[in-house]
């Protein structure tokens, strides 16, 4: 979180400008989600349409991960419609199985460019993506406010003396 909106440059090292908060929760489960942080302009304009998909805009992702967390059936050379073969890099392994992968490509959820000779990468839909985003371990003060903020906030209450590192309720 911003400590201020302005950076620190009387600083001769790294600016410290920003705040650090811990989050905990009593008990934690897989169904435990955060608030997210709203969708902006800049990061729907991402989606295209490149192929005019009837299901809307989408974005390219990788069809490939790390090979450590793969399994057996996530390497094997990717045979494609118009006959070529996809190679995995070293490390690497396919997202999907072979067999979920050829359904993938079936549905038209796997792009191989407008001349179709490219790198598979899979079509995520802006329809299909969760509303809201998560939050990174970085918190600009556009995103969730400042330290200056939040006092203002609890000179609202007339407390004689204000906390060190007030915590902005947009935050919170």
């Amino acid at each position: 979180m911003a400590k201020a909106y302005s950076p620190v440059n009387l600083k001769k090292t790294v600016s410290r400008s920003h705040d650090y908060i811990l989050v905990y929760a009593k008990t934690f489960t897989k169904e435990f989600e955060l608030n997210k942080l709203p969708r902006s302009e800049e990061t729907n304009s991402r989606y295209k349409n490149l192929d005019n998909d009837p299901r809307g805009v989408w974005k390219c992702t990788d069809a490939t991960a790390q090979a450590g967390h793969g399994t057996s059936s996530q390497f094997y050379v990717l045979k494609v419609p118009n006959g070529k073969e996809h190679h995995l890099t070293s490390g690497r392994c396919w997202v999907y199985t072979e067999e979920v992968m050829n359904k993938m490509i079936a549905d038209n959820r796997v792009w191989f460019g407008a001349d179709g000779n490219n790198v598979p990468a899979l079509k995520r839909f802006l329809s299909e993506v969760r509303d809201g985003i998560v939050a990174q371990s970085i918190w600009l003060y556009q995103e969730v406010g400042h330290t200056q903020e939040a006092k203002k906030e609890v000179k609202v209450f007339k407390f004689d003396t204000l906390f060190d590192t007030p915590k902005p309720e947009r935050l919170i």
